[in-house]
């Protein structure tokens, strides 16, 4: 049963955001200011942390996006890989 939600928790991320290459990449560059690379780095784990806030967090997070926590937890990993 936890396989199912879980799975299925996955799939609804996938669904709202699709491959970043449908969208109209050199817009959001020059209005971020990011390279092609930044936006696919940032768009991963973006991917990553809403799936992963889906199936962690289910009774908090009911609209697609990152748990508070989690984001916090990955923006201090992310100062210590730095």
């Amino acid at each position: 049963m936890q396989a199912i939600i879980r799975e299925k928790a996955i799939k609804e991320v996938e669904d709202a955001f699709k491959n970043l290459c449908k969208m109209n990449i050199p817009k959001i560059q020059i209005n971020c200011s990011f390279s092609r690379r930044d936006l696919y780095m940032i768009y991963a784990k973006f991917k990553a942390l809403s799936k992963i806030s889906k199936v962690t967090h289910p009774e908090i997070v009911k609209e697609i996006g990152v748990e508070q926590s989690i984001f916090i937890s990955c923006l201090n990993e992310d100062q210590v890989d730095n």
